[in-house]
């Protein structure tokens, strides 16, 4: 369970512990839902007979050991047929051999959840080839990763099982002394060698003649290498790292995707009348949508993206933009909605950074009984701009100073600050210091000569 889902969940326990949840008639219908969110993500681990699916599930096992909590579950999955069965896993992990059969296909094409294209036996892959077994699995790789828009990677499933002992590494030194012939498995086994026919077998068994061969070339270079150093060299060329490493992934996108699932669950609850502003109320709380923000940042994170996660207030309004601008962009609706939640979060902290820093101590800026209309203008050029709803933001101000920091209010009014802090893109887009408590915000400042800038407001986000 990533971090972000655990304090996503324990905001829903927080919620369904309250009184006037647990005694509502329906209040058990939220109840259900907060336990099934706890449930262990069920990552299905699916191929057809003969593709080493057991063995794949035995070295995710070593490699993948679920997280505190309820973690995940790898549950094995047979395709018997052309009609898969229905997909009801948080993620599917497909493994096949050679080549993409019609029911692998069936099963990519009918599964909603993250996906992960595993060719196991990568070490058997086009054998003879000039380029080595290895370099073709990776090459198929490639192809099917741009034909089916999945993660495929190659993966030799049975070596990070092995654990060599100190009789096999002696059996492997003589043949780095005495090569033996490799050219087959019976010519293996039944050419003369001082290395006994029954430890080569045994070689065979947990190796064979691929990985063996790559023990062998490691030994010709470090002689000294013994058991427990060469059993992690082979873990390290099976492949196993980076399938462990796009699975994580997908488990992560499984939990943001369960994240939104809850939240869709309980809304649903809502239009059927059971305690509908309560839940309304508590789906777009500042905990929940910061809490939402959070599985987005794990998901993010796993897929390698960076997030910038800097406390400092203008941090969060700038995080909030970069995300906003990811979300409208070329990506699916996954990176799309992760975005949107990256965005919205972002925002909430803004506010809540603002709120703490213009009202220190728990003293607001106003005095007692002023409405929200009654806020004093900060001083400064004293140009005030256009409202067009909640969304669009005009006004213009022209005033000294090639670079300055300007504060933004509800009623659109720019003052100037000094000097700021830091600027972008070549001084044309400066800091912002929010003066009011509006989520919504966007400022592009052009320079148009030295000595003074244009200020261009308008609303580019909006919670």
């Amino acid at each position: 369970m990533t971090r972000g889902f655990e304090v996503f969940r324990a905001t829903l326990e927080r919620f369904a512990t309250r009184p006037e949840i647990r005694q509502i008639h329906g209040g058990q219908r939220i109840h259900d839902v907060v336990v099934r969110a706890g449930d262990p993500l069920r990552v299905a681990v699916r191929g057809r007979a003969g593709v080493g699916v057991t063995s794949v599930i035995g070295a995710l096992g070593l490699t993948l050991p679920a997280d505190e909590g309820p973690g995940h579950a790898l549950i094995e999955v047979p395709i018997a047929g052309a009609d898969p069965e229905p997909l009801v896993a948080d993620v599917d992990v497909v493994v096949f051999a050679e080549a993409l059969k019609p029911e692998d296909r069936a099963v990519l094409e009918a599964s909603i959840a993250p996906k992960v294209l595993i060719l196991n036996k990568a070490d058997l892959t086009d054998p003879g080839a000039a380029r080595g077994p290895w370099t073709a699995a990776v090459s198929r790789c490639a192809e099917y990763r741009a034909e089916t828009r999945v993660p495929t990677l190659p993966l030799s499933a049975h070596v990070p099982l092995v654990s060599l002992d100190d009789g096999m590494v002696e059996a492997l030194k003589l043949m780095v002394e005495n090569p033996a012939d490799t050219s087959s498995v019976d010519a293996f086994v039944t050419c003369t060698h001082d290395v006994p026919v029954a430890m080569r077998q045994r070689i065979l068994h947990e190796l064979d003649l691929y990985p063996m061969g790559c023990a062998i070339g490691a030994l010709r270079q470090v002689p000294s290498l013994a058991a427990p150093g060469l059993t992690s060299l082979l873990r390290d060329l099976s492949g196993i790292d980076a399938v462990v490493s796009a699975i994580r992934e997908a488990i992560a996108q499984g939990w943001y995707r369960r994240m939104r699932v809850v939240l869709a669950e309980l809304r649903k609850i809502g239009v059927t009348g059971v305690l509908p502003m309560q839940i309304d109320s508590f789906v777009n709380s500042d905990d929940v949508v910061v809490a939402a923000m959070r599985c987005a940042v794990d998901a993010a994170t796993a897929a390698g993206i960076p997030v910038d996660l800097s406390d400092h207030p203008e941090d969060h309004r700038y995080r909030a933009e970069r995300w906003q601008r990811f979300a409208e962009g070329p990506v699916n609706s996954t990176y799309a909605a992760l975005g949107t939640d990256i965005a919205r979060g972002s925002l909430r902290l803004w506010r809540r950074a603002g709120d703490a820093h213009e009202h220190p101590g728990g003293q607001t800026g106003r005095s007692a009984g002023a409405g929200r209309g009654s806020r004093a203008r900060p001083a400064g050029c004293g140009a005030t701009g256009r409202r067009d709803g909640d969304r669009q933001l005009a006004g213009r101000c022209e005033h000294p100073g090639d670079r300055a920091e300007v504060a933004y209010a509800g009623d659109t009014h720019c003052r100037t600050r000094g000097p700021a802090a830091w600027a972008v893109a070549g001084g044309s887009r400066f800091r912002v210091q929010r003066d009011s408590a509006v989520d919504s915000v966007g400022l592009r400042l052009d320079p148009i000569g030295r000595g003074q800038h244009r200020c261009a407001h308008r609303g580019g986000l909006e919670d």
